[in-house]
């Protein structure tokens, strides 16, 4: 699907076995019966479902208008899109979500951890909508981004190194 930057689609598409088309759908992989969501940043928790949850999706804010200052002050002759490039962030705010991933899930027998939740089927945007939180579309208005992961009770165990593999 075509988007902005990348006219055909995204460049990981059947690269990786965590991207399409070599995923399969949340339902074949967790129970959605019920589930939850985590921040990480202060551990604020929404519950959904009287029985307890066993999805939770752990989400991490970052700062993208903090960024884009920092690397205005740094790189002066910088344009606004390069500042705002995620080249400069992602890895780092990759880490400290799987880190935060690991630490939720240490004394939870059965879950795992799944990044890139969408690649599987999440629709990000409605779920967070649900929960009375806005992700902002557009990204050149936006001042913060917001990396997710879904954590759950597996339906049969799955390694995390599956999921984090290194590009």
């Amino acid at each position: 699907m075509p988007y902005k930057g990348n006219p055909k689609g995204c460049p990981m598409f059947n690269t990786r076995p965590d991207c399409p088309p070599q995923t399969v759908l949340l339902n074949e992989i967790f129970d959605l019966g019920h589930y939850h969501a985590t921040n990480s940043v202060n551990l604020s928790y929404l519950i959904a479902g009287s029985e307890g949850p066993n999805l939770y999706l752990v989400y991490q804010e970052f700062d993208l208008a903090l960024q884009e200052y920092k690397m205005q002050n740094k790189h002066k002759d910088w344009t606004i899109r390069q500042c705002r490039c995620c080249r400069y962030y992602q890895r780092g705010l990759d880490k400290r979500i799987e880190e935060e991933a690991k630490r939720f899930i240490k004394d939870k027998k059965g879950y795992t951890i799944l990044p890139r939740p969408e690649a599987y089927g999440l629709n990000c945007f409605s779920t967070f909508r649900f929960h009375g939180m806005k992700l902002e579309k557009n990204y050149e208005i936006q001042d913060k981004i917001v990396k997710m992961v879904l954590v759950g009770l597996t339906k049969e165990p799955v390694g995390l190194e599956r999921w984090f593999e290194r590009r």
